[in-house]
C-alpha cells in the first residue's frame, strides 16, 4: 500500500527528508508545503544579497519547487501554510494562498521543519515604516526597495551576532554608514569577550561604528528618518532599521498540536527525530538538542538540519539512523577577519560551575617568508586535569575555518588537548606553518597539563610588591610598546644577568607571542625561582586591554 509522507518546511531540514524518503521509498507519496514562494533558498546567503556579493536569482534558481517534483516526483506546494495538525486523523489542514481556501489532507507520517521566526524585542514603535527583520526573500527585497527607494545613507543594525555582523558588513559594502547597536557586553555570543575584541577592531578599521551594554529603549519617527532612543539617553538616526537579535524556534505548530515542547522553547525529539509522537518526526532549527557537554540548546545551522532530515527519513523507512549530540561550531565574516568557534565559552562554564584551564597562541597562517601569511589567534579551553578540551576560538584572515573544524573534530572525537601535538596537519609554505597553531597549543597544553608551565592570563597581570614582571624580548621590541613598571632583561641576556632577579617573589614573563617567554620560565624555574609565563605575550595583552 501506497505510504503518504507530508513534510511541512521547504529548507534544508525537509527538504533533505524529502530527498531521502524518496531514495528509500520510491513508491510513497511524498508532499511537502511550503508557506513563502521558495524551497531550498539558504537564508544564510541573505546578508550578503544586501551588499550585492550574491543575487537573488542565482540563489533561488539553485533548486526550484519544479526541479524537485521533476528529479524526485515530490509535490511541492508552494504558498501552502499548514495551520493545523490532527493527530487523532493523522491529517492536516492547509490553506492555500493561492486560491484562499482551506482543506485537510492525510498522512502516515509527518515531518515538522518549521524552522525559525526572527526574534523581535518588545520596543516601542518597533512595527514602524523603515524597520526590519531579515529571514527571507520577502524581507530581502523590501530591505532592497527601501535602501533604493529612500536612498538611504544612515542604518542602524540591532543586535551583534553573526547575522547582525554581516549585515553591518554588507551595509557598509553598499556606501551605508553603519552602526551596531548590542544590547550585551560585547558582540559574537558564541565567543568570550576578550576574543570579541577582533571583531570590534575589524568593524572600527572599516569605519563601523559599534555600540555595547546599551539596549534600545524606543523608536520614535523624526524628520531624519528613524530616531532610536537607547538606555543611557543617548539617541541615533537613521534611515533604516534592521533588527538582528536571533531568532526563536517556530514551533507554534507542535504546540497547537500537543506535542512536547522542552526547556529552550523547541520540539522535543530523540536521537530518531522523532517526537512524542511516534508518527511525528521533526528536524532542523525548530528543534532541541543535546550538547555533548550536557544540556538542552538550539541550534540554527542548516548542515545539522540536513543531517537531521536524512536520519527521520532512514527512521521512518526502518533504517536505525541517531542523530548524536551535537558540539555547536560557528564561523563569522567581518570584512577581513574570519572569526570561528567551538564548544563552550568561559561564560558558559562559569554559568555551569565547571573548572578549567586556558591558553593563548599566536602564530601564522603559512610560512612568514611566504607571500601572504596572516596572523592567527586561537584561545584554547580545557580541563587542567583530565585534559578534556571544552572550546575553542580562532581570529585570523586566513585558515580559520580549516583549524576550527580540525579542533570540532578532535572534541568530538574525545582527543584531550595535550593530543592535538599528534594531529598531522598538512605542511607546504604556501599553506601552513611547520608549527602550526593547532600543534602549538597542544604543546602549551601538555606543558600546563604536566606542570612545566604555570601560565598567567591578560586580565591578571598587576603591578604588586610581591610580583615582578620581566619583559624578555630585545631593546627594539620592547621600544614598541610593554607593560609599564616591567623588568626588562632581553632572553639572551638572561643567563648572565640572574642575580638582578629576586627569588622571594614571583616572577611573570613576557615576550610579543609567548614562546621566547616559554623558554625564559623554563630556564627560571630550574634555576630555583617561582615564575608563571604570560599566555599570549604582550600582543594579546595589548589588544585586550584596550579601551572600547
Amino acid at each position: 500500500m501506497e505510504k503518504k509522507y507530508i513534510i511541512i518546511g521547504g529548507i534544508a531540514g525537509g527538504i533533505s527528508s524529502a530527498a531521502r524518503l524518496r531514495r528509500l521509498d520510491e513508491n510513497a507519496k511524498i508532499t511537502v508545503f511550503e508557506k513563502t514562494e521558495h524551497v531550498a533558498f539558504p537564508s544564510s546567503s541573505l546578508p550578503y544579497c544586501i551588499g550585492g556579493v550574491t543575487r537573488i536569482k542565482d540563489i533561488a534558481g539553485m533548486q526550484s519547487a519544479q526541479e524537485m517534483m521533476s528529479r524526485y516526483s515530490i509535490d511541492v506546494k508552494l504558498k501552502c501554510e499548514v495551520t493545523a495538525i490532527h493527530r487523532h486523523e493523522k491529517a492536516v489542514s492547509v490553506y492555500d494562498l493561492n486560491t484562499g481556501k482551506t482543506y485537510r489532507e492525510k498522512y502516515d507520517k509527518l515531518i515538522l521543519a518549521t524552522g525559525t521566526t526572527p526574534h523581535r524585542p518588545d520596543i516601542n514603535g518597533a512595527d514602524m515604516q523603515g524597520i526590519y527583520t531579515l529571514k527571507d526573500i520577502k524581507d530581502l527585497n523590501a530591505i532592497s526597495a527601501h535602501i533604493d527607494t529612500f536612498k538611504v545613507r544612515r542604518a542602524v543594525v540591532v543586535g551583534g551576532g553573526n547575522i547582525g555582523l554581516e549585515v553591518s558588513e554588507n551595509l557598509s559594502r553598499r556606501g551605508i554608514k553603519t552602526c551596531v547597536v548590542e544590547h550585551s557586553e560585547h558582540p559574537l555570543p558564541t565567543f568570550d569577550a576578550d576574543m570579541a575584541r577582533f571583531a570590534r577592531q575589524a568593524l572600527e578599521d572599516n569605519s563601523v561604528a559599534l555600540i555595547t551594554h546599551t539596549p534600545v529603549v524606543a523608536f520614535h519617527p523624526a524628520e531624519e528618518g528613524i530616531r532610536l532612543e537607547l538606555t543611557d539617553e543617548r539617541f541615533l538616526f537613521a534611515d533604516i532599521v534592521i533588527i538582528c537579535t536571533g531568532v526563536r524556534p517556530e514551533a507554534a505548530l507542535a504546540k497547537k498540536a500537543e506535542l512536547g515542547i522542552g526547556v529552550t522553547g523547541g520540539i522535543i525529539v530523540d536521537e530518531r527525530q522523532q517526537t512524542t509522537d511516534k508518527d511525528i518526526y521533526a528536524v532542523g532549527d525548530a528543534v532541541e538538542v543535546e550538547s555533548v557537554f550536557g544540556g538542552k540548546i538550539l541550534l540554527s545551522m542548516a548542515s545539522s538540519a540536513i543531517r537531521q532530515g536524512r536520519t527521520a527519513a532512514d527512521n521512518i523507512c526502518g533504517i536505525g539512523s541517531k542523530f548524536k549530540q551535537t558540539l555547536g561550531v560557528s564561523v563569522v565574516k567581518v570584512f577581513d577577519t574570519t572569526m570561528a568557534s567551538a564548544g563552550l565559552t568561559e561564560k558558559e562554564l562559569n554559568d555551569r560551575e565547571i573548572r578549567y584551564e586556558k591558553i593563548y597562541v599566536s602564530g601564522l597562517s603559512r610560512e612568514p617568508y611566504y607571500p601572504g601569511a596572516k596572523a592567527v589567534v586561537l584561545k584554547l579551553i580545557f580541563d587542567k586535569k583530565a585534559g578534556r578540551i571544552l572550546g575553542a576560538q580562532i581570529v585570523g584572515e586566513e585558515g580559520v575555518d580549516k583549524r576550527i573544524d580540525v579542533l570540532a573534530t578532535a572534541i568530538r572525537a574525545g582527543l584531550t588537548a595535550d593530543k592535538l601535538i599528534d594531529i598531522e596537519l598538512v605542511y607546504a609554505p604556501p599553506f601552513s606553518t611547520a608549527k602550526d597553531v593547532i600543534n602549538m597549543a597542544g604543546f602549551m597544553a601538555a606543558d600546563v597539563m604536566n606542570g612545566l608551565s604555570d601560565v598567567v592570563h591578560w586580565h591578571d597581570i598587576k603591578l604588586s610588591d610581591d610580583a615582578v614582571l620581566l619583559d624578555v624580548r630585545t631593546q627594539k621590541e620592547r621600544d614598541t610598546g610593554t607593560i609599564a613598571g616591567s623588568l626588562h632583561i632581553p632572553l639572551a641576556e638572561l643567563r648572565e644577568r640572574l642575580e638582578e632577579l629576586p627569588k622571594d617573589k614571583e616572577i611573570v614573563t613576557f615576550c610579543r607571542d609567548g614562546k621566547c617567554s616559554y623558554t625564559a620560565e623554563r630556564m627560571l624555574k630550574q634555576k630555583g625561582f617561582k615564575t608563571k609565563n604570560l599566555s599570549g605575550g604582550y600582543s594579546l595583552y595589548e589588544i585586550f586591554n584596550r579601551k572600547g
